[in-house]
């Protein structure tokens, strides 16, 4: 064997280890802090190696609520007409649950089946309070003070008359108070 391919061999040994350790850092992140000061995060550590890697944790992550598969299409006869409800309940939040210190919003989120039909509010209840009603299954309650807070919502038809009705939560606030 000539030197050329002996050295044309050395190479792609070194190479393949070399191309491995490349695709485990290709996701590295380092942070690096100049004289003044000023914090950079890059994924190329400076040459001198004052840096040092900093690992990141998983992403947090929520599923879609978009709703899936393929909608179904009403029948004329169907259009207007009112269906029961046959579940309605609150998702979010989770009952018996606190909202940690520096949380300031609250989203209540409501699940109907069927969906909210066209023509129907829901009116929240916060504390004993009814806000305005609304054609969402969405709310944010904001400037919440520590202590309990209860939920429920119900659901009004076109007529004005009451259709469901959800649970009540039960959910804690935390506040740091002097």
């Amino acid at each position: 064997m000539n030197k050329t391919r002996l050295f044309a061999l050395a190479c792609l040994i070194a190479a393949v280890p070399l191309t491995y350790i490349a695709k485990v850092s290709a996701g590295a992140v380092f942070k690096t802090v100049d004289e003044q000061g000023n914090v950079t995060f890059t994924d190329n550590p400076p040459a001198d190696g004052d840096s040092r890697e900093i690992k990141i944790r998983p992403i947090n992550t929520q599923a879609s609520t978009a709703p899936t598969g393929k909608i179904a299409e009403k029948k004329p006869e169907e259009e207007g007409k009112e269906v029961p409800y046959s579940a309605s309940f609150i998702t979010q939040p989770l009952n018996q649950s606190t909202v940690p210190p520096g949380q300031t919003e609250v989203v209540v989120q409501i699940s109907l089946k069927p969906p909210l039909q066209t023509g129907h509010v829901v009116k929240l209840f916060h504390n004993g309070q009814a806000r305005p009603p609304a054609t969402s299954t969405r709310f944010t309650l904001t400037d919440l003070i520590r202590g309990e807070h209860k939920v429920r919502a119900q659901i009004f038809g076109v007529n004005g008359n009451r259709k469901a009705e959800t649970q009540t939560i039960t959910f804690y606030v935390k506040r740091y108070h002097p």
